[in-house]
């Protein structure tokens, strides 16, 4: 019975497949053909479409940066023939501080070219549009390195026909335009930047972060410090600043707005040597737990607040892999603990002697000569010669005689005192330190000098039991 039954159902589908109608089906196979094509056409308008779209862009985009570059490279033409009114013409803004900028800058390019300083090869290595804005850097070639400068546009719109200010116009900084947040992330240190300081910021993170690690250990630090957050801002409303002011955080202007970036080398030097004064400042803050403060244009008038500036120098010289003679020959004849001990046992307002301790004596005179005398001396009675002139120039003297062995007695302070060429002449230059001990016991130190002329002579100072005073 189950091979009837399947046998009947195979012969009724076979008999209704006969049975379908030969056009019923070239009429499907038709309407599926114009469905396919149909979706076809469509789907190529509708590219078409897309494409033409993308070539418009493109045109109008090439378009706008071709206007870009001949307004940038008139400006070049300007500055190569020093025509200051086609050049000021391509400028505008409403604020006059910054159209009196660009005029010294032009005054700037014209001393450069008489000077042969700079090269006739000024070139655009980067153009970029968002909309209205455009940013623009150049290439210039001055005393025979690479520097870029980064100069930013605005588009302006025709007011009627007769508008001769339309078109680019070279504008100020637009801080919002240097592309977008980017981060670096170490052990110790975190580098917020903006895409137009990349290259800078990659190389500086490398750097900061063996900064970070050494300089703890060069000040034997009680404890770790805070991870360090470094952040290169082109917004940022001072050039540098920690925030809090107590705090890991350091917010520094990017090196970018306003000023030339040379590329003959990774980190331009002077915002390096910024980064690493900070740096070695807040460390040393730190490491005195808050005793060595470092105030914005503070007077050095106490041999320990030019200790602790000789500290931070010899801090940033082991950054930067120079030298720093003071606290080079001290570390080299005491040992490398030394300037970590001073920067734990002074403060600002006090007297060399401060350092015995340090060096493990009660005062310096119970320290061998021979030993004192392999120590570089040379800046710190430079400073102290300076001094004088500081406090003659400010009118403060009773300061100044305290400066001296016998204070108001004494007659080459008086005789000075009433020099004015004397106040206003170059300090002496330090070429030689020799200690020596005076017949009562009392230690002196005889200095050869030169002055601005380059006549020698010699000036000897003593010891009065805390600082060094002059003699003659």
């Amino acid at each position: 019975m189950g091979i009837q039954l399947d046998w009947q159902v195979e012969a009724e589908q076979t008999q209704m497949s006969a049975q379908e109608d030969p056009e019923r089906k070239k009429r499907r196979r038709r309407e599926r053909r114009n469905i396919l094509l149909a979706s076809l056409v469509l789907a190529l308008c509708i590219c078409a479409a897309a494409a033409g779209i993308w070539w418009r862009w493109k045109t109008v985009e090439q378009r706008d940066k071709d206007d870009l570059r001949a307004a940038v490279e008139a400006e070049f033409a300007a500055l190569r023939i020093g025509d200051p009114n086609a050049y000021m013409a391509l400028q505008r803004s409403a604020s006059d501080p910054w159209l009196e900028g660009q005029r010294s800058q032009f005054d700037e390019y014209q001393a450069f070219k008489q000077a042969g300083r700079i090269s006739g090869s000024t070139k655009i290595v980067d153009i970029k549009i968002d909309k209205e804005r455009g940013r623009v850097i150049v290439e210039e070639i001055i005393d025979g390195a690479p520097y870029h400068q980064v100069w930013f546009y605005w588009r302006y719109e025709p007011q009627d026909d007769n508008d001769t200010r339309s078109g680019w116009r070279h504008v100020p900084p637009d801080v919002t335009f240097w592309g977008e947040e980017r981060t670096i992330d170490s052990e110790h240190v975190r580098v917020v930047y903006y895409e137009l300081d990349e290259r800078i910021a990659s190389a500086l993170a490398e750097k900061v972060e063996t900064w970070w690690a050494s300089g703890c250990v060069l000040l034997t630090c009680p404890t770790l410090p805070e991870k360090l957050e470094l952040i290169i801002d082109p917004q940022a409303g001072v050039p540098r600043a920690w925030e809090p002011s107590e705090g890991w955080r350091l917010r520094v202007v990017s090196p970018h707005l306003n000023t030339r970036v040379p590329m003959n080398v990774v980190i331009p030097p002077v915002f390096e040597q910024e980064i690493a004064t900070m740096l070695a400042q807040r460390l040393l803050t730190f490491t005195s737990s808050g005793v060595l403060q470092f105030p914005e244009n503070e007077s050095i008038a106490y041999d320990t607040t030019w200790l602790k500036y000789q500290l931070v120098d010899w801090l940033v010289a082991r950054f930067l892999g120079q030298q720093s003679p003071f606290f080079d020959s001290i570390t080299l004849v005491f040992g490398e603990a030394v300037p970590g001990n001073i920067a734990r046992s002074i403060s600002s307002t006090q007297q060399i002697n401060q350092i015995a301790p340090a060096l493990a004596a009660g005062n310096l005179r119970e320290i061998d000569l021979t030993r004192l005398g392999l120590i570089q001396w040379q800046a710190f009675f430079e400073w102290r010669m300076q001094l004088e002139h500081e406090r003659l120039l400010a009118g403060d003297m009773g300061n100044f005689y305290v400066l001296y062995e016998g204070a108001e007695a004494n007659q080459t302070a008086i005789a000075r005192a009433s020099d004015a060429n004397y106040r206003v002449n170059p300090v002496e230059t330090v070429q030689s330190v020799a200690f020596s001990t005076r017949p009562d016991g009392t230690m002196a130190v005889v200095l050869s000098v030169v002055d601005a002329a380059g006549v020698p002579a010699q000036t000897q100072f003593m010891w009065n039991g805390d600082t060094f005073l002059r003699v003659n």
